[in-house]
């Protein structure tokens, strides 16, 4: 006696089931369909004239070469699977259903195994995946052509992105492809029409779709499908409590469902965060989508709006399960250091862990040298380029008379009357430049 494990889709629950059965190896094909139909117990809900059975790879959740009767019902089960050890485990069958009117379609040994998700031109909207199977034979444009079919979406524009598994060893990644990043994995375009799949995928993949005219003469990388495909691979969904405030004259301050850009200083393109529901009551709670390269400390000043006071009025803390909050002390950290099921809390005031710095502007061809402008408070571990849009959005607020500029300004230590050491805009408050409640630094005004 032979044992086959059996997966199957359950007909009204939708779930993966499983079961294992013994057969013998003399068994033909429709006695072993009749005992894996009758293990599932699918018979009050669907006959067994609209089932049959497909290898199936549970490790990669793949479908291979389908048992129809009409074509293998003389042969036996133990012949099509290859068995030849007793009462081992081998290689699963798939007990696969289908609708009344609908007709099963031949699997051929090798096939792949798609997920495809269509993305909306208009909102950058991703759909969830529906699965599709195509064969290794098929050209990129043949599977346009069934996509267009399946989905109802015009092939002749339609642009087509793998998501593939990066591997650091892999010297065909070029630079193009590590710019689209996203942890692990990463999108490649289908650009090759006349390509054929067998030398692009292998069983089992996951692939975006888009048609659109307009933007299907745009260059690839210049393209909605790269901007939205990007933000969906490299994004994180944030859940945000914060404390209400009170609503300000005139509509300032009005939080609205919308796209915000940020400059990705560290590479290419934009970073991009979409704020997708805001719940107003005694404790606001916003859900905001965000590119997950996007550091703390940018973070909290796109939320500045939202929270109503400046970036060092108020503090990060993270929090999971029924865990005890942590506040988020590194804001040069990213949003991948989150985990999936971190939520974040807005606290209103200043950290222990914050200084208290005394900001001079630097005359040096002047006979006053320096002249004390503000003071400022700095968290712990906040980047000094961070540091400066934070001191020139308080210069603003207190009607300071200096012009400052992000790229025309610098920071140096003060010590006495002399010159001090300069903080280049990467380095970390505390760890790199070390400072105390009290600590003074000179703000240059840089020519040019």
């Amino acid at each position: 006696m032979r044992k086959l494990r059996i997966y199957c889709n359950h007909p009204v629950s939708g779930e993966l089931i499983e079961s294992v059965i013994e057969i013998n190896k003399d068994e033909l094909l429709p006695e072993t369909l009749d005992k894996a139909y009758e293990s599932m117990k699918l018979a009050p809900h669907i006959p067994i004239e609209r089932c049959r059975l497909v290898r199936y790879y549970y490790y990669y959740e793949a479908m291979d070469e389908s048992f129809d009767l009409d074509k293998f019902q003389d042969q036996t089960i133990d012949k099509l699977m290859g068995m030849s050890v007793d009462n081992c485990y081998c290689s699963g069958v798939f007990l696969q259903t289908r609708k009344e009117n609908e007709h099963f379609k031949v699997y051929n040994i090798g096939g792949i195994n798609l997920k495809i998700s269509v993305v909306e031109p208009s909102t950058g909207e991703v759909s969830a995946a529906e699965p599709m199977r195509a064969e290794h034979g098929w050209t990129v444009g043949e599977l346009k052509q069934c996509i267009g079919e399946l989905f109802n979406i015009n092939p002749s524009c339609m642009r087509l992105v793998l998501e593939t598994y990066y591997d650091a060893d892999d010297e065909l990644l070029n630079e193009f492809y590590l710019s689209f990043l996203a942890g692990n994995y990463y999108g490649m375009h289908l650009a090759n029409d006349t390509a054929y799949l067998r030398e692009l995928m292998s069983r089992r993949h996951k692939l975006y779709a888009l048609s659109d005219i307009e933007d299907y003469q745009r260059e690839y990388n210049k393209s909605l499908m790269y901007r939205y495909v990007t933000f969906h691979l490299q994004s994180v969904m944030l859940h945000i409590s914060m404390p209400s405030r009170p609503e300000r004259r005139g509509g300032k301050g009005e939080v609205r469902r919308r796209d915000i850009a940020i400059p990705n200083t560290g590479g290419s393109g934009e970073m991009m965060m979409k704020i997708v529901s805001i719940n107003e009551g005694r404790e606001r709670k916003i859900q905001i989508k965000a590119d997950n390269r996007i550091s703390f400390a940018q973070l909290k000043e796109k939320l500045v709006p939202m929270v109503g006071v400046p970036a060092t009025g108020f503090r990060l803390f993270q929090t999971k399960d029924n865990q005890p909050e942590q506040e988020i002390l590194c804001l040069s950290d990213s949003l991948a250091k989150l985990s999936c099921d971190s939520k974040i809390v807005v606290k209103l005031g200043k950290g222990l862990q914050d200084y208290r710095i005394k900001l001079f502007l630097l005359l040096v061809n002047n006979e006053e040298f320096c002249k004390f402008i503000m003071e400022s408070i700095v968290s712990k571990n906040t980047p000094v380029r961070e540091f400066k849009k934070q001191i020139i959005e308080e210069a603003e607020i207190q009607g300071i008379d200096c012009v400052l500029e992000l790229d025309k300004i610098r920071l140096r230590k003060k010590t006495s009357r002399s010159l001090g050491q300069i903080y280049l805009d990467h380095l970390l408050i505390y760890k790199d430049v070390h400072v105390s409640n009290g600590s003074e630094m000179y703000v240059e005004l840089l020519k040019g």
